[in-house]
């Protein structure tokens, strides 16, 4: 079957495949996340991407005790616990998960799948943070991050998503301030469109946050070296 004006469904015990022309992508309701991102045969994940809030700290943060204080959060950071799962396909949401596998075909299709995964952090007291995969026919996805403050935690080291892919990146382009910025260093920086060669951090003999850029407006990586799932 062409696939090309539709997307293709496979509806799995313990996930769920989407896929099209050239691109197949696999939700995994075990592991909390979207599990494998195949184009053009091949993979570019290594692992579930899943919230972050931890950075490494600086001497500012370790001399202030902020490191102590916000300690949590490197728990929250370490350990992800998803507790609830949500599919929606067109416009029917399944109120979960679509579990009644026997009533589908090989050969479903449909317009636009929207997956959300609601994480509860391991913090005292805890929060929500909810990350939702809306694909459409063509295969792109858009990715939302949804965060709940509350009351009663400590301050939020960063708030992000951890993307690790199979192989290294050779540089990034990006359209933002120039230079390495932070909320308290951003007077001065030239709005415009850089491209960065390789990945440069600095070489700290302590390792610290560094390369940060504010009011970023969009990243584009590149990557030369690819792996075939």
């Amino acid at each position: 079957m062409d696939y090309t004006n539709k997307l293709h469904l496979v509806y799995g015990d313990g996930s769920l495949g989407v896929g099209g022309a050239g691109f197949h992508y696999i939700f995994s309701y075990e592991r909390g996340g979207l599990e494998s991102l195949k184009v053009n045969g091949k993979e570019w994940l290594y692992r579930t991407p899943v919230p972050t809030f931890w950075r490494a700290t600086t001497d500012n943060d370790r001399g202030s005790g902020f490191n102590v204080k916000s300690a949590q959060w490197l728990g929250a950071d370490c350990f992800q616990k998803c507790t609830a799962i949500n599919v929606t396909v067109d416009n029917h949401d399944f109120g979960g998960l679509p579990l009644d596998n026997d009533h589908y075909s090989n050969e479903e299709t449909a317009e636009r799948v929207t997956v959300v995964y609601t994480f509860e952090t391991l913090t005292v007291p805890a929060t929500t943070v909810t990350m939702t995969y809306t694909v459409e026919v063509g295969g792109a996805i858009t990715v939302h991050v949804h965060y709940t403050g509350k009351a009663g935690l400590p301050e939020l080291p960063v708030m992000g998503v951890r993307l690790i892919m199979p192989t290294a990146a050779t540089g990034f382009e990006y359209q933002g301030l120039s230079g390495e910025t932070y909320p308290d260093r951003m007077a001065g920086a030239k709005r415009g469109t850089y491209q960065i060669q390789g990945l440069p951090v600095a070489k700290y003999l302590v390792p610290q946050e560094n390369g940060m850029h504010m009011a970023t407006d969009w990243v584009e990586v590149t990557r030369t070296a690819n792996r075939s799932a």
